[in-house]
């Protein structure tokens, strides 16, 4: 038996992190459902803020060999979708089912009228969580 945090887990026992709930969760977010990426711009961020690849300090804390390696890619993906593919969104059924893992929109997610942009993407440097 493992005891955490006032909580028992038998040994063996898969543990899942809400990061739903963590990521919609008011006492954290002003309006946490609604889509508001400009809300980062002045936000102070700190260790625990973005926890995928383990939380907290990256030199003093247990987090993911690849994690520097994952968040560029992330970007470069990201970026690459936004800047560097022209497409349509049709109309589509885009709720989720949260109790089925993972956790993927109904229709899933279709893009129409795909084309290729030409992009300069800017490489950066993953910043340091201190």
């Amino acid at each position: 038996m493992i005891y955490l945090a006032g909580y028992r887990f038998p040994k063996g026992r898969r543990v899942l992190l809400d990061l739903y709930g963590t990521n919609h969760d008011p006492r954290t977010w002003d309006d946490p459902e609604r889509f508001q990426p400009d809300r980062f711009n002045q936000r102070q961020s700190n260790c625990f803020d973005f926890i995928p690849q383990g939380g907290g300090d990256h030199f003093a804390h247990h987090r993911c060999a690849g994690e520097w390696i994952t968040i560029a890619l992330m970007k470069g993906a990201a970026e690459f979708l936004v800047r560097g593919v022209k497409y349509d969104v049709p109309r589509q059924d885009l709720r989720i089912d949260y109790a089925r893992l993972p956790a993927l929109p109904h229709s899933k997610f279709k893009i129409d009228n795909i084309s290729l942009q030409t992009i300069v993407i800017d490489r950066e440097s993953p910043s340091d969580c201190a």
